[in-house]
This record gives C-alpha cells, structure tokens and sequence, in this order.
C-alpha cells in the first residue's frame, strides 16, 4: 500500500486517533488485521477485514467479467472464506498484504454517518477505484453484530471525484423525492470534506446482455408530460463543447463543430431520467429479483432518450470486445435491430418517428458520443476521446445515406 493511500484511509475513513501497523512483531499484533486484495494491474483493489463473516457479505456481490479474472476471484474468496489467505500470500507471485488496525476506545464513526446502536460498532469493507482523476473509495460499513452491511460511503481521491461525489448526492436526493426506489436512498453528506453516505443495495452481477428486465426499468426513468428535441438539445452541447474547447485540438473541436450542425431533428421527443453510465459492473440483481442500479455521478434530469441504451452497448463493447473494428457503426446497427430497443421505443411512443424520420436514431447517436466525449475531456480520458471520436468520425456521413437498415424490421 503506498502512502498516498494510506494517508486517506487514515485521514477520511478510519476515525481520529487510527495507526496501522505493517509486519509487526507478534507481540505487538493490536486491534483488527485487515488484508489488501490486489486486481488485474497489481494495485490494491479491495481492503477487507480478516473476519470472513463481515467481509464475504459484500465480497460475494462482486465478479469480475473476464474469465481469468473470475478463476483468480472465486479462489480468492474462497481461500477467505476458508482462512487460507495468510497460506495464499505466501505462495510466489501472490500480492497479498496484510496489516494490523488500532483504534482509540470509545471510537466513533459519525465521520461518515454512521448513527447505528454505538455498541454495534461497523467493520469497513473498502473498495479502491482504478486511478483516474476520478477516483474513489467506496467503503461499505458492516454491523458487527448482524454481520450485515449498512450503508455505503464515498470518499474521494482523484481531483475530479469530490465534484462527483456531492453531485451524485444531489442526484440521488432529487431521485427520492420524484422516483422512489429506483435508485439507492441519499443518507448523510459532509460538504467540506465531499463525502456522501448511501443505503447499501445487495445485488448479483447481471450479465452484459440487454433484456426485458434492462428495458422495463429504463421506462420507469421516463419523465411525464416533458419533450425536448434532439436540435434544442444540440444547442446546449454547443455552449459545452465551447466551454471545453481550449483542453481540446483545434482539429478535433472543428470536428465536433460540424458534427452539431448535423443535428436538425426538430421532433419532439419524450425526457427522461439518464444514468449515464449504464453498464453491466453498475447493474445488479436483487435476491427479489429487482434491478439494482449504482454509480448516479453521470445522472442527467431531462434527458433525451435512447442514451443510456447506446451507452449499454458502446461502453461494454470497449470492455469486452477491445478489437472490435468499426465500434460506432456495430453500435448504432445494434440499436436500430435489436428486438428489445424496439420494445423500448414502442414504450416512449417514439417508433413512429424513428422510422418515419430515418435521420432521427442516428442523430440520437451522434448526440450521445459528442456527450461522452466532452465528459472524457472532462476527466482527462484520453483513450475515451479517441474511442468517441473515431466513432463520430465512422457514422458521421454515411450513416445519414445509409436507408437499409430500418428499425426491427
């Protein structure tokens, strides 16, 4: 673990008065031992306590996508469970660190909201972001007593995340009040240090495969009686990509400049509720077997439909089929065949226009990646800007000359 992280955990999650103490001497093993689990890239991933029964109650939730990945984890949790860990970090090639936990007595954890029963003290389970500007902790508080986890805290790390952070908090509060259930309950935030707290929503891993089941709640996001078109919508962009463009090429923002010009489509379109980021890693299934939808940091009010749906396809494609050539063209192809997009737009009462209107969907399209590129300039993203770009530039001419592919049919 290198300082910078430990200085956080010591700083924002674990309470005034905390030392850590790495490979002590036996007589001096105090307080609680903890276990830094590395992921793919050999940085810490997940830190977790040594008592399996409070750790493996959010540990099981999680499973990687990539089947090495997947066979590395269930032996992992496994040997946790069993208490084989200690065995596991002595084996070559095993990043496993360990290190031992003293806090003061009377410790308190209001810091981050907590204001459960004080003699049920929680037990953290915290897992680390990839490095980014971004980054974040998510820290998981467990009733010791229950074994349960209680709630989810955000602390922030990257330069952007703080923003984030309390933004999503925004989100989920306005959430709450117009759409109740649809997104984990706001709990507790501290503005000066940008931390949020959140219920805990147990889930299982959801495949990346889009269903019935994605459609239906993604109707539930639609907003009543509100219609904007994907010209007005243009506009807004414009005033984005204005504000962004000195962190950009001048080649790439004439790009972008030309690319809004194509956006015309005067029809008005019904608004909804966007995610934003709306993947298979966010999307768990409930043991009631209700989706259970995390990570709102990207949610948009009023927003145009059909985002979160090429942001399913596009965003995944990039994880799971890395040499997929002619990404933006697979994707829009998807989205104007797939059975199930159909039964979305038949929802929204947008079937009429998309096929009347040829141009429409591809507008859509080219919509959301100007979007999602201008949020990648935002976090310093590179390979996202590419990635975005070279799809723009892919669907851009010819998908407006493009009149065989029509919707479902």
């Amino acid at each position: 673990m290198d300082s910078e992280l430990k200085h956080l955990l010591l700083e924002q999650v674990f309470p005034i008065g905390t030392s850590f103490s790495f490979h002590p001497a036996e007589s001096n093993k105090k307080g609680q031992k903890f276990w830094v689990v590395p992921g793919s890239q050999g940085l810490p991933r997940w830190i977790i306590p040594q008592d399996a029964e409070l750790g493996f109650s959010v540990l099981k939730h999680w499973l990687p996508f990539d089947p090495v990945s997947k066979m590395k984890w269930q032996c992992m949790i496994t040997g946790y469970r069993l208490g084989l860990l200690p065995f596991f970090a002595k084996m070559p090639g095993v990043k496993l660190e360990s290190f031992w936990v003293s806090m003061p007595e009377n410790t308190r954890w209001d810091h981050l909201g907590w204001q459960q029963c004080e003699k049920s003290l929680p037990v953290p389970v915290i897992y680390v972001g990839t490095p980014s500007t971004y980054t974040k902790l998510v820290v998981m508080l467990i009733d010791s007593d229950s074994k349960k986890p209680q709630m989810t805290i955000k602390v922030p790390w990257g330069k952007h995340a703080a923003s984030r952070i309390l933004y999503e908090a925004t989100i989920l509060k306005k959430l709450g009040q117009e759409t109740p259930g649809i997104a984990p309950k706001f709990l507790w935030q501290d503005d000066a240090r940008s931390v949020s707290s959140q219920e805990y929503l147990a889930g299982y891993p959801t495949q990346p495969d889009l269903t019935e089941n994605h459609v239906q709640w993604l109707i539930r996001l639609l907003q009543e009686s509100r219609t904007a078109s994907v010209s007005e919508k243009g506009i807004l962009l414009k005033k984005k990509l204005d504000g962004l463009a000195e962190k950009m090429s001048s080649a790439l923002v004439q790009t972008l400049q030309e690319t809004l010009q194509r956006l015309q489509d005067k029809t008005p379109l019904p608004l909804v509720w966007r995610h934003g980021d709306y993947t298979a890693w966010n999307i768990f299934r409930s043991s009631g077997g209700q989706f259970v939808v995390i990570d709102w940091e990207n949610a948009e009010p009023d927003a145009l439909p059909l985002y979160d749906i090429f942001h399913f396809k596009f965003a995944q494609d990039r994880v799971f089929q890395p040499n997929l050539q002619n990404r933006g063209k697979a994707c829009l192809d998807w989205v104007k065949t797939n059975p199930e997009v159909r039964s979305y737009l038949i929802a929204l009462n947008m079937i009429k226009p998309c096929e009347e209107g040829e141009s429409l969907i591809n507008e859509l399209f080219l919509y959301y990646l100007i979007d999602y590129l201008l949020l990648s300039v935002e976090d310093e993203i590179d390979d996202l800007v590419e990635s975005c770009y070279q799809a723009i530039l892919e669907v851009r001419d010819d998908c407006y000359e493009d009149s065989d592919i029509r919707i479902c049919v």
